[in-house]
């Protein structure tokens, strides 16, 4: 379960009962998630801060949602009641 952002690998989604994560240092965020209303589960992602920091804290905020509303388009900066296009098992 590895997302792709500009070539480089910058987090995994880890099962929220998983034993341990790869590197214990590494930030941890989530989303939960619903189907018409809904809720069936929460994914847990493993950010792997030593490899793209910029791209995990601006990922990381956008799901605790802290930046709040952009001052120059009002446009919302976080995730919340955003749709996920598709969501692959492997």
């Amino acid at each position: 379960n590895i997302f792709l952002f500009s070539r480089v690998v910058f987090c995994r989604v880890v099962l929220e009962m998983a034993p341990h994560q790869i590197n214990p240092d590494n930030p941890r965020c989530f989303m939960d998630v619903t189907i018409n209303g809904n809720e069936v589960g929460r994914l847990v992602f493993e950010l792997f801060l030593d490899v793209a920091p910029k791209t995990v804290e601006n990922f990381r905020a956008l799901c605790t949602g802290e930046c709040g509303t952009s001052e120059a388009s009002g446009v919302r900066l976080h995730y919340k009641s955003s749709n996920i296009h598709k969501i692959l098992k492997q």
